[in-house]
């Protein structure tokens, strides 16, 4: 009979299972992601994850909206930004303040040699 998971007490054990549920696995060194919180005069301000690699970064992109709808189920709130470079790479944020911002993926541009 499969072990029933408790509730997350945390902001950062909820991103985390969440992030782990979709098949990324968590801490440095060659790991796709970390949970880290913003802190000012040794307060936590905030919760956030830290991606380290690209294909990180796609799979949050992808999921964006699972991610948070998860979050929220879970009783936090978390928003995920999706925003593209220049060069079309993605870029995301996963965090529990401010607001989100969802860039759409901007065309791929064909070049021809004249």
């Amino acid at each position: 009979m499969p072990r029933a998971v408790a509730p997350a007490k945390t902001p950062t054990v909820a991103i985390a299972r969440i992030l782990r549920g979709l098949g990324l696995t968590q801490g440095r060194g060659g790991k796709d992601f970390s949970v880290t919180g913003f802190y000012v005069n040794g307060e936590r301000r905030h919760t956030y994850v830290v991606a380290y690699s690209r294909h990180a970064e796609e799979v949050i992109a992808a999921h964006a909206d699972e991610i948070e709808a998860a979050a929220n189920a879970a009783g936090w709130c978390f928003y995920v930004s999706v925003r593209y470079s220049a060069s079309g790479r993605v870029h995301t944020s996963v965090q529990n303040a401010g607001a989100r911002v969802r860039e759409a993926q901007p065309a791929v541009l064909a070049v021809t040699a004249a």
